[in-house]
């Protein structure tokens, strides 16, 4: 049976991310595929996957597995989107082995 995985589609002038869970980014096993160009919020448990490279490479990894992507796009920011004031997606940081 096809699984089914949420994403919120968010984008500004000039980016656009998916917004999915951390638990799916660990579930398809791209916790240290994903760039330095993707942000993390931590206190939602989203990672905002940056659209070029890493939203298409967890879009292949869903469908690898046979699962259905749902994507749910919000209206686009008109200036920079909130999605860059967050941290920067960091692979020891949602393992939780980042050293500070």
């Amino acid at each position: 049976m096809k699984r089914k995985v949420d994403a919120t589609f968010y984008s500004d002038p000039s980016h656009g991310w998916y917004a999915v869970d951390v638990d799916e980014v660990k579930a398809y096993g791209l916790v240290e595929k994903i760039s330095a160009f993707s942000y993390h919020d931590p206190e939602d448990g989203l990672v905002f996957l940056e659209e070029d490279c890493d939203a298409t490479l967890f879009e292949r990894a869903v469908r690898a597995r046979g699962d259905l992507l749902i994507i749910h796009e919000t209206p686009p920011s008109a200036g920079d989107s909130f999605v860059t004031r967050m941290n920067r997606y960091s692979a020891q940081v949602v393992l939780g082995t980042a050293t500070y």
